[in-house]
């Protein structure tokens, strides 16, 4: 059984950012993906987390990203249509 979780918000972050919710079981055997896992070493050195293996050439796809949004919803955190925009992260970086 893999648990989905986002780390954070949406954003571009310094590895020296990076933390998991309080809820994951940092115990629990994890597994980093996407290209920001090139700062592995880092990020088990300096935060203490153990990744079992990483998968630097994993993207976001539908159905992971519908599955976050099943989870949202259960939770209550809804949109209307119009509230709902797309998050251009690198327009935050040249703010």
């Amino acid at each position: 059984q893999h648990t989905l979780f986002k780390c954070s918000e949406e954003m571009l972050m310094s590895p020296n950012d990076m933390i998991f919710p309080e809820s994951v079981d940092i115990n629990l055997p994890l597994i980093g993906v996407g290209s920001g896992m090139v700062y592995r070493d880092f990020i088990e050195k300096n935060h203490g987390y153990l990744l079992k293996s990483v998968c630097l050439s994993v993207y976001p796809q539908a159905k992971v990203i519908a599955t976050l949004a099943a989870e949202d919803f259960l939770q209550g955190k809804l949109l209307s249509a119009e509230q709902a925009l797309p998050i251009y992260l690198r327009n935050k970086v040249t703010k």
